[in-house]
């Protein structure tokens, strides 16, 4: 049964989904309330429809809806989320509804307080392992949203992701992503190749990036390789068998002990993201 959201609660979780991470910090969302009914669409303000860069807004907008809905867990709402994209308008990427109270468990409360202290780590990480379990509860997290997590481990697999670097580098205007064996490197993928996929992979990285958080390491995410056709056809071919569409690759692992603390990014305001449509009156 659908409910309403409560506008205090409403504020605080739109106010806490600006943190989210996004291409180039643009946030480009935007949230439409109508009837009840929170929306969420892309905001492709300067891209022209073939631009590459439709691919990490959507990713984007993905992060930004699982930063809202765990907002609201801690707050105390339970949701229904659908992720399916409309067919009419190709910028409606997911609709939420308040479908009653929740209870917020630890796990909820941690992963909402990890948004807060949550930055991407651009500086060298420490060659302190990961711990061991890290692997499997990541890969779980991914799974939940319909992702698959590649991780980039082994001698063998490590060969494979360098040759793939080593085709497409070359001409590449971003900078090299093997750092040796620093941190965890894994990959996001999907069986499916559009938006929804997308939009699932963003959510699934906010889930991935706000649990390295709880657990006190350091991430970063990696989209500028995979806007390259030619790279991620290599990725796929290479280290996914094929089968599946590589989205995103992250790096997670412990900061240096002596790296001071970084400073949160600046953000728009909730207000410039958001639009409340009035109802129509009945009779």
């Amino acid at each position: 049964m659908r409910t309403r959201l409560d506008p205090s609660t409403l504020r605080l979780a739109l106010a806490v989904s600006t943190r989210a991470p996004s291409v180039h910090n643009t946030q480009p969302w935007r949230w439409v309330s109508e009837a009840g009914a929170l929306h969420l669409l892309a905001d492709r303000t300067g891209l022209n429809r073939a631009a590459p860069e439709h691919r990490d807004v959507e990713i984007s907008c993905g992060a930004a809806l699982h930063h809202l809905t765990t907002a609201l867990a801690a707050l105390g709402a339970r949701v229904a989320i659908r992720t399916t994209p409309s067919s009419s308008d190709p910028d409606l990427l997911a609709t939420v509804n308040a479908v009653g109270p929740h209870t917020p468990s630890a796990a909820d409360l941690a992963m909402a307080g990890a948004i807060g202290t949550r930055r991407t780590e651009r500086r060298p990480l420490s060659p302190c392992p990961v711990p061991t379990d890290l692997l499997d509860v990541l890969r779980t997290r991914a799974v939940n949203h319909g992702v698959q997590l590649t991780p980039i481990t082994g001698d063998v697999e490590r060969h494979r992701f360098a040759v793939a670097l080593d085709h497409t580098v070359a001409t590449s205007p971003w900078p090299a992503v093997d750092e040796g064996p620093a941190g965890l490197l894994i990959i996001l993928s999907t069986s499916a190749d559009d938006t929804a996929a997308r939009v699932h992979t963003g959510q699934a990285t906010s889930a991935i990036l706000l649990t390295a958080t709880a657990m006190g390491l350091a991430s970063r995410a990696l989209s500028q390789p995979l806007a390259d056709p030619h790279y991620r056809a290599e990725i796929r071919d290479r280290l996914l068998r094929g089968s599946h569409a590589p989205h995103l690759i992250l790096r997670i692992g412990h900061g240096q002990p002596v790296a001071p603390h970084l400073p949160r990014t600046p953000r728009r305001p909730w207000t410039e993201c958001y639009t409340e449509l009035s109802e129509s009156p009945s009779g």
